[in-house]
């Protein structure tokens, strides 16, 4: 349940609107089965209170990379679109949408009936890229999508690159949303009120995973190891991570934790890095490294590795190679906390029943069952449902996107936003499949809290036949930093662990 202040109303006048209100009393929730409270407005809005907002709406791009096929769907694979915007005011296509398209359509509807806008609607475009991501490709789409568009804030979904996109947008004062995974603080406040993450950003991160290992690592003997002659003794940490320059994040958050796990009593005792990130496998790059840093790793006697994010595709299966099977404890970083990745990596048999991980991500029970799922069906029901796992993620963003402009009340602009997200209370998760939610001083991201996952290679996510997953421990229990509950890693086992069905899209690198 996400707690929101109270609905700021403007002066009576003009721009009527009703929303539906849902319990006895109503209440404000993230359920889209009983959707946020939005109380009945007949005021000003004050017309024209930033870009991209008039009287009547507020536009919203929706910008997403078109260089991607979906593969597994309805129609086996779709292409998406490339350099093309769509105005989903405007009728759909005849001949039928990418699933994509029609999608975000039915967003559009969804949650304008479901939030506070105050007389306006929110208007979406979308526009998919061309095949280039270069830096100067970014900055040419920000400069186009603000001319067409001109939109009040951008909803991106890019991969490499992404900030150039985003810092562009910043400059000219349009707001951003997105999950941003894998970007420190100094990222959002390089432009304060304008960019807005949903994952924590990555000193959040080092600290709820750094506090993790002290409170359940560092302090107890290794137990899980599938070399028994490790258990039950004292833990020997090596620590592992990406030595890519292009990954300037993943060598901030290493660097972090390794000053934090040495502050709290852990020892370092060796240390090994990937040279290219983040692919499932990277096929241009010998992978002799693996195997002689995995060697060295058993030879030192580690009985417990700390890989810090980014994916990687030949190191567990070196360790596996030359029997070696530690224990490992897994940042989560948006894609080595889904299950597909780590299967088609080469992790899965190395992990088995031993590999952690600690991730801001919730539990997700079958895609039918899961919170997006249900509220897209509320407005589409024909959409085939091998097609839901598609538009399922951007749910999230939108609803951290319309809460701002909920909270943000009529006079709608960077300044109201961020006061009405500073103005949410801190309250903790009350159940699995919802994080902590709030903004701290200085800070512009959602997710505060925390659970952490065994990995199991033979079971099968709800709804996936494909075996390997991400089993959520103590019932996905979410904790906030430094809460972690008492015990080694192993305490909260109960053997009845279920798998998360969150998934993530990787990547694979050609020759």
């Amino acid at each position: 349940e996400v707690t929101l202040p109270p609905l700021p109303l403007g002066g009576r006048g003009k721009n009527p609107t009703t929303k539906r209100c849902v319990g006895n009393p109503p209440r404000q929730t993230e359920d889209p089965v009983a959707p946020p409270c939005v109380a009945y407005f007949d005021g000003d809005n004050f017309g024209a209170t930033y870009q991209g907002v008039t009287e009547d709406e507020i536009r919203l791009l929706v910008y997403i990379d078109g260089n991607i096929s979906e593969t597994g769907g309805s129609q086996g694979r779709e292409d998406r679109p490339l350099e093309q915007y769509f105005d989903l005011f405007k009728p759909p296509d005849p001949k039928g949408e990418h699933l994509l398209v029609e999608g975000f359509r039915g967003w559009q509807r969804y949650f304008n009936d479901r939030f506070q806008t105050y007389g306006r609607t929110v208007h979406f475009y979308m526009y998919f890229t061309g095949f280039d991501h270069e830096p100067e490709n970014r900055r040419a789409d920000a400069a186009d999508n603000f001319a067409t568009v001109k939109p009040f804030a951008v909803l991106s979904d890019a991969n490499e690159n992404e900030v150039d996109y985003v810092e562009a947008m910043a400059r000219k004062g349009v707001l951003n949303f997105g999950t941003f995974t894998g970007k420190p603080d100094a990222f959002y406040r390089e432009f304060p009120k304008l960019v807005w993450g949903y994952q924590p950003h990555l000193q959040k991160m080092a600290d709820i995973y750094s506090t993790f290992v002290c409170e359940k690592v560092v302090k107890h003997p290794a137990v899980l190891s599938g070399n028994p002659e490790y258990n039950g003794q004292p833990r020997k940490l090596g620590l592992f991570h990406t030595s890519d320059s292009a990954w300037p994040g993943l060598l901030l958050v290493a660097d972090l934790i390794k000053d934090k796990v040495e502050a709290c009593g852990g020892k370092i005792e060796a240390e090994a890095t990937f040279p290219v990130c983040c692919f499932n496998q990277d096929n241009g790059t010998p992978p002799d490294y693996a195997a002689q840093q995995m060697a060295d790793f058993r030879q030192q006697g580690i009985t417990t590795i700390l890989w810090t994010g980014g994916l990687e595709g030949n190191t567990a299966r070196a360790a596996t190679a030359i029997g070696y099977f530690p224990e490992w404890v897994v940042m989560g970083d948006g894609t080595l906390d889904g299950n597909n990745p780590n299967r088609i990596s080469g992790n899965t048999g190395n992990f088995d029943g031993r590999g952690f991980v600690v991730t801001p991500e919730v539990y997700e029970p079958s895609v039918p069952q899961q919170r997006c799922s249900q509220a897209f069906r509320e407005v589409n029901t024909t959409r085939p449902k091998a097609d839901i796992g598609f538009i399922c993620p951007y749910y999230r963003n939108l609803f951290q996107l319309f809460t701002g402009i909920q909270v943000a009340g009529p006079r709608l602009g960077p300044t109201s936003v961020d006061q009405g997200y500073h103005a949410i209370p801190p309250v903790r998760s009350k159940d699995p499949t919802t994080p902590a939610c709030y903004y701290e001083k200085g800070d512009y991201t959602c997710v505060k809290d925390a659970q952490f996952e065994i990995w199991d290679s033979d079971d099968q996510p709800p709804g996936d036949n494909r075996p390997g997953c991400w089993k959520v421990i103590d019932g996905g229990k979410r904790y906030l930093p430094g809460e972690w509950p008492p015990g080694n890693i192993n305490s909260q086992l109960k053997g009845n662990e279920v798998c998360n069905g969150h998934n993530a899209l990787s990547l694979t690198k050609p020759t």
